[in-house]
């Protein structure tokens, strides 16, 4: 819920297989579009709800949040 709001286009997606809640856990490559960084890529794994996992493709637009001390440390909002 914290960190500098910014859009992320999935790059890479795989499962970890580990299940949180009947949740998948996925580790993803994140091709960021910060509004004063620029685009970068990031790695990171989350916790993907059910619901969102159509969302949660290869070439998918989605919304980050960014670390403003580490612009590597970045959130997945599903």
């Amino acid at each position: 819920q914290t960190g500098v709001p910014a859009m992320g286009r999935l790059v890479q997606v795989e499962q970890t297989g580990r299940l949180v809640n009947y949740n998948p856990e996925i580790r993803a490559t994140v091709e960021v579009t910060h509004p004063q960084l620029g685009v970068y890529q990031a790695q990171t794994t989350a916790i993907v709800p059910q619901i969102a996992i159509p969302r949660a493709q290869p070439g998918a637009q989605i919304q980050v949040r960014v670390n403003p001390q580490n612009q590597h440390d970045i959130a997945l909002v599903f």
